[in-house]
């Protein structure tokens, strides 16, 4: 069934910091010297490489790594290195691992359990589909809207391996893409790290089979990027994906446009308004009646997009409370963004 996402010169190394510095960073920094001597550009941005083991990523300010499953579906699939009780979204301290690739201090790591269910739409959509689960993250231009122009870029590079054979899909998501048919292209990872590459010119590089309808791929309004691992092609009961040092040739994201001085609150699409509690120590976001069937995650964000907290919320909810790190007349309180989970 279809599914819903379906280097030769000599060179010379000047103040690198040796403490916390793995012997990959150093022969990568080595090889970008050798590589400027020779005057040819190198133009790779590592997006994430996971040393920190948080969900953020340098695709944006505020661009953010989160757990997708077919939970929202009618499906039991259960991601199990990450804050489930929570959000099923929510990535924490179990969904890393040690080491990374090259030795390095850590990687991501997706741990599942495939469900016992068939997921499906609702009201008149009966089709059903294979359990899945994946991973997705979202980006944002330097004005903090969604989608960015990805022009100049010719692939994306990862590094990943897996407890067994897997098969994935790796997808960039555009906005005039209907039905989770976004173009991308399917991978087979095995158990030895490996650097795996879409190629912007490459034929594999396209929509899946079952899309509805045939639609150009805009490089210029990039909205995110999502890994599927669907049990249709992975039999079994589950599995642990790991994933390393995401990169771009081509493309770095622009620089946030920084305000002088504090905007008024606000909020994405997906809600209907903002208040603070007394102190600023949290805030609550009031969701419209027509997005409360659904369950999702809501990110409250600072001026210069630091991430402030977050917190899940299940259908049927019409107010989501979020404890703040810091009181929002400190931070600067920007704006919040609610993330639901797709439904298909």
């Amino acid at each position: 069934m279809p599914s819903k996402f379906d280097l030769p010169s000599k060179f010379t190394l000047l103040s690198i910091p040796m403490r916390g510095t793995s012997m990959r960073a150093l022969i990568a920094a080595a090889a970008i010297a050798s590589i400027a001597a020779r005057g040819v550009s190198a133009q790779v941005f590592v997006a994430s490489d996971f040393e920190e083991r948080t969900s953020a990523n340098k695709l944006s300010e505020i661009s953010q790594w989160a757990f997708l499953s077919d939970a929202d579906s009618h499906g039991n699939s259960v991601i199990t290195s990450g804050d489930t009780t929570s959000s099923p979204a929510m990535i924490d301290s179990s969904s890393f691992a040690s080491p990374g690739y090259g030795g390095s201090a850590s990687c991501f790591k997706l741990a599942y359990m495939y469900g016992n269910i068939r997921p499906h739409g609702d009201g008149t959509d009966t089709s059903t589909y294979d359990p899945e689960v994946g991973m997705e993250t979202q980006i944002y231009n330097e004005s903090l809207s969604l989608g960015a122009d990805f022009t100049g870029a010719t692939r994306i590079t990862f590094w990943a391996k897996a407890d067994k054979a897997t098969k994935l899909r790796f997808a960039v998501s555009t906005p005039e893409v209907a039905d989770y048919a976004f173009w991308g292209m399917p991978f087979a990872v095995t158990t030895a790290w490996k650097q795996y590459t879409l190629d912007f010119s490459a034929k594999t590089f396209a929509q899946p089979d079952w899309k509805s309808v045939a639609v150009p791929f805009d490089i210029k309004a990039v909205t995110g990027f999502i890994i599927v691992i669907s049990q249709a092609d992975n039999p079994g009961t589950g599995g642990t994906y790991y994933m390393d040092d995401l990169a771009i040739t081509g493309w770095k994201p622009k620089a946030p446009e920084q305000p002088s001085a504090i905007r008024s609150l606000r909020g994405d699409a997906g809600s209907r308004g903002l208040s603070l509690s007394e102190g600023g120590r949290s805030a609550r976001i009031h969701l419209a009646s027509a997005d409360r069937n659904r369950a999702g995650t809501v990110e409250v964000f600072g001026i210069a997009g630091k991430r402030l907290g977050s917190a899940g919320f299940a259908k049927g909810e019409g107010e989501v409370a979020v404890p703040l790190q810091a009181p929002a007349r400190n931070a600067g309180l920007l704006f919040y963004r609610v993330r639901f989970s797709p439904i298909r």
